[in-house]
């Protein structure tokens, strides 16, 4: 691929406008991004002595006896080059502020994929809603359909990670998937793709905020309005989602997918040793009675609860939205596959087992959040606590990934 025209516009009216750029223009300065992150190396750090303070990999840390940050001269000469001559063509053109502004943006994208795992997890692992998918559809349906999701899920992940690596780079980055969208099919598709996605965005803080709302309605034992609940979270939620960078919610992340793993765990050992709660199922459906508890392969019940448990697992797989905004903070994008498979095959697992786990021990008594149609009100309060955090982060991570409307009049 040839190097594109260098543009040459005056900088005092030009601030980074990208007009009549190619997608030849994009994919040249992508790759060169991309051959400077090679190696383990970002290249964010890079001085004019050619100096990476970037974390190296493993493998690179094994060979300099764990040293976390290597001088230039134990760099490959090629690593060295690649670097610096992304940097020289990168800032071709560019005035001396936008150059500043652009060594900012190298700074800032920091998360590496070990955070990308745990936001994810944070974003997607909430497996309390999938019994009750499963109820609706039935045993062999509900694992076959969750078991297909993942692999696409997984897929779809891989594909945006593609496209996000063929034309992202520090002249012209990608910060949401609307950016990616524009780049593919235009401004069009831009805002087909901005329109969906803050549609959805709508719904997935509105199943976080009721659930969270849930939770706190249940621990007030009903003396607390269940609006003004929702209020608060939504309140916590702006609020905190405005100071907290994507950085630090992955540190915290880390910590919520082991609170959720420690729901799954205690709720499965409750389940198994106690009643369902009948009176809570009776509400929401008279004709259940109070047992037995019937476990179906198939569920032959009403069409729409069957489509209704099939968005549920649908609606599972969906944070690859914010896929792209994800990809925007990371040192070296091209590492996003190892995060985000990593993530997908650990959902996939615990979404499997713990549906098939409680759907077979309550049945059609199975509650939209699991815990919270177990008969012991000690523990249900325990969970919905726990639950409430998990659901924090959740909105904190959905209110810190923007969305952009370029060109929307």
């Amino acid at each position: 691929m040839h190097a594109p025209d260098k543009m040459t516009e005056e900088s005092n009216s030009r601030d980074l406008v990208e007009q009549a750029i190619t997608l030849d223009q994009y994919m040249y300065y992508a790759k060169l991004k991309r051959n400077a992150e090679k190696g383990g190396y970002s290249g964010n750090g890079i001085d004019a002595d050619g100096t990476d303070v970037a974390r190296p990999s493993l493998i690179q840390m094994a060979r300099n006896m764990g040293n976390s940050f290597v001088a230039h001269k134990e760099l490959e000469q090629g690593l060295v080059i690649a670097m610096k001559e992304s940097q020289v063509e990168a800032t071709a053109g560019l005035s001396e502020l936008e150059v500043e502004k652009l060594h900012a943006r190298r700074l800032i994208r920091v998360v590496s994929w070990s955070t990308i795992f745990y936001l994810i997890t944070t974003d997607i692992l909430g497996p309390f809603n999938a019994p009750w998918a499963t109820a609706n559809l039935g045993l062999v349906p509900g694992v076959m359909l969750y078991f297909f999701f993942g692999l696409i899920a997984g897929a779809a992940g891989l594909v945006l990670s593609y496209l996000y690596n063929k034309l992202d780079s520090d002249r012209y980055p990608i910060k949401t998937y609307g950016d990616l969208a524009e780049r593919i099919g235009g401004l069009p598709l831009r805002h087909i793709c901005v329109v969906l996605q803050g549609i959805q965005l709508i719904f997935t803080v509105a199943l976080a905020l009721l659930s969270a709302g849930q939770s706190l309605y249940q621990i007030s034992s009903g003396r607390l309005c269940f609006s003004i609940c929702l209020l608060i979270w939504a309140l916590i939620g702006m609020i905190v989602g405005q100071i907290i960078s994507l950085r630090n919610v992955g540190v915290l992340g880390g910590f919520s997918l082991y609170v959720n793993l420690l729901i799954v765990v205690m709720s499965m050992g409750v389940v198994a040793h106690s009643l369902p709660d009948f009176e809570a199922a009776d509400a929401a459906n008279d004709t259940l009675g109070t047992g037995p508890v019937i476990v179906k392969a198939f569920n032959s019940g009403q069409l729409v609860e069957q489509v209704g448990g099939m968005f549920n697992l649908v609606f599972t797989f969906g944070g690859a939205m914010v896929f792209p905004e994800l990809m925007a903070e990371m040192r070296r994008p091209m590492d996003f596959p190892k995060g985000m498979i990593c993530a997908q095959i650990l959902i996939s697992v615990v979404y499997l087992m713990y549906s098939i786990f409680w759907y077979c021990f309550q049945g059609p008594y199975t509650q939209p959040n699991s815990f919270q149609g177990i008969s012991p009100f000690a523990w249900r309060t325990t969970f919905d606590a726990m639950n409430m955090y998990v659901s924090f982060l959740k909105l904190v991570l959905f209110f810190s990934c923007s969305i952009s409307f370029k060109g929307l009049p």
